[in-house]
């Protein structure tokens, strides 16, 4: 006999998980999203209207900035989905303070 349990995605309740970046320009910067869901979920980052390049394995997904820049400030939205349902997170990236070069 087998079971087969299916779950919408969430995000994992073990994790504390900040929606608000304050980095500054030239700063590298990583969002990281922990889901849980069965079966695993996909995973679509935009900023804008612009699809974004994540890195996904299995229950993880990152966005990695590099080095902050003015056009990469502003909202990122995550939107997790699986058979079951889907779930959608935003993330939230203001300024803060002087630039890490100067």
């Amino acid at each position: 006999m087998i079971f087969f349990i299916v779950g919408s995605p969430a995000k994992d309740p073990h994790t504390n998980i900040t929606l608000l970046y304050k980095p500054r320009l030239n700063q590298e910067i990583i969002l990281t999203m922990h889901a849980v869901g069965n079966p695993v979920p996909s995973y679509h980052w935009t900023h804008g209207s612009k699809t974004i390049k994540s890195t996904d394995i299995g229950f993880i997904s990152k966005v990695t900035i590099d080095k902050m820049d003015v056009p990469d400030f502003g909202n990122y939205t995550l939107t997790m989905t699986n058979k079951a349902g889907s779930a959608k997170y935003m993330y939230m990236i203001k300024a803060d303070g002087k630039s890490l070069s100067g």
